[in-house]
């Protein structure tokens, strides 16, 4: 009995001595390997495909990391009242306004003259450029033109892709066209009537159309950073989470730097939207 004693005493010195060795492999699993995975931040934004499908558009702005995921830490992301997805019609400005975005939107430079992961299909000449491209952007529907020849065209340009489409409509006769095809991610209604104009037609833009949601494309090019300002908060309000925003420069020949007021006036706008207030 005193020899059993003296056993169940060993035990219980040995135990309590591996308790406190500090052994990582001694008590519960250590929570942090939960997290390990996870320092991107959060889920992929809602609407956007993963950055590593080399044929996506989230090549052009980057990952919405987060977007959908609560944040892990205090440093996992910014505080955001909503996430959009700023869609540039041509590809000057469009890493100007980026380069100032808060963390709560990203851009994607849908132009296929910049960006060869988008067909270029432009009314203008009914021609599609980068045919092979995952991703279109129909530039544009006019309630003017041919019915006929819009549809087939846009037939043409959707014809085998596997990415995001956009499409782009002009105010035209008082009416907005909207055509349907595979893949067509967003429609933007062009709140501009000539390259002078900011958002002329802002009181014309109607957000959905034949049950299809309609997003807002202001034209920064203007050189009135005060009013393009002014036209993206308010278009901004409007664009429910996880939207669109669509961005066209019409002095894109001019090219465009991050300290541009127009980019600034434009991504300040946005950044205000999409953030929550101190």
């Amino acid at each position: 009995m005193r020899r059993s004693l003296s056993r169940l005493a060993t035990v219980v010195v040995v135990a309590s001595m591996l308790a406190c060795s500090g052994d990582p492999g001694a008590g519960a699993p250590a929570a942090a390997d939960d997290d390990a995975g996870d320092a991107g931040g959060g889920a992929p934004a809602a609407d956007l495909p993963s950055s590593s499908d080399p044929g996506t558009p989230s090549q052009a702005g980057g990952d919405d990391a987060g977007a959908d995921g609560a944040a892990t830490s205090a440093d996992a992301g910014p505080a955001c009242k909503k996430h959009l997805t700023v869609v540039y019609a041509v590809g000057t400005g469009a890493s100007a306004v980026s380069s100032h975005s808060n963390g709560c939107w990203v851009g994607v430079d849908a132009d296929g003259a910049a960006n060869h992961q988008f067909r270029k299909c432009s009314t203008s000449n009914y021609m599609v450029q980068n045919a092979t491209a995952p991703n279109y952007a129909f530039d544009d529907t006019n309630p003017t033109a041919s019915l006929s020849a819009q549809q087939n065209f846009l037939s043409q340009c959707s014809s085998g892709a596997t990415g995001d489409g956009y499409e782009y409509m002009a105010y035209r006769g008082g009416a907005w066209r909207l055509l349907t095809a595979t893949h067509i991610r967003a429609y933007f209604a062009e709140l501009y009537s000539s390259d002078a104009a900011i958002a002329d037609d802002y009181g014309n833009w109607q957000t959905a159309i034949n049950g299809h949601t309609v997003s807002p494309m202001i034209n920064f090019g203007p050189k009135d950073p005060a009013t393009i300002k002014s036209y993206a908060a308010k278009m901004c309000a409007r664009v429910p989470d996880h939207g669109y925003f669509g961005a066209y420069n019409s002095d894109w020949p001019s090219g465009m730097t991050a300290t541009d007021t127009r980019a600034v006036a434009l991504a300040a706008a946005i950044n205000a939207c999409t953030a929550l207030a101190p």
